[in-house]
């Protein structure tokens, strides 16, 4: 039986700055990617898109060092958001949708058929745009077993 891989994914450069009182500057963002890949973390979150020209500049700013990690931008399962993802220099999109119950009715007022129809329209459109992709379950810690094992059904089957 061979052991299941692990992949160090570094959320600093998106997840990091959501922090409260947290922004970091573009040198500051540049240097933190520079250890982080220096550090041989194979796997960046570099930041969100469809926040403004702002955001897919710096993005666009890490790209251009070059790193030897894959580099990634969060999204919403939305058109938009993988348009703004477009010419940013980034390999991988995080699309993200709610899948427990609750963050489905409430967040985004649809039903989980919906939400599985998403998974797979949106990524073969990401997939055709070049990017590879990695589905974020918003709220999977309280998502119904079987309907998480739907979404990776679906989301396989998508490519």
């Amino acid at each position: 039986m061979t052991k299941p891989a692990i992949t160090i994914h570094d959320t600093t450069l998106r997840d990091g700055e959501q922090t409260a009182g947290v922004a970091f500057t573009l040198e500051e963002r540049l240097h933190i990617a520079g250890l982080l890949d220096q550090a041989g973390v194979p796997e960046l979150e570099i930041g969100i898109p469809a926040m403004g020209v702002r955001e897919r500049e710096e993005i666009r700013a890490i790209a251009d060092l070059g790193p030897k990690a894959r580099l990634v931008v969060w999204c919403r399962m939305h058109e938009h958001d993988l348009t703004a993802a477009i010419g940013l220099g980034v390999q991988t999109l995080n699309l993200s949708i709610p899948v427990s119950a609750q963050q489905i009715a409430r967040k985004i007022k649809r039903d989980s058929t919906w939400v599985l129809a998403r998974i797979e329209e949106l990524t073969k459109t990401a997939i055709d745009l070049g990017f590879d992709v990695c589905i974020g379950g918003e709220d999977s810690s309280r998502a119904d077993i079987d309907f998480l094992l739907r979404v990776v059904e679906v989301a396989e089957a998508a490519g």
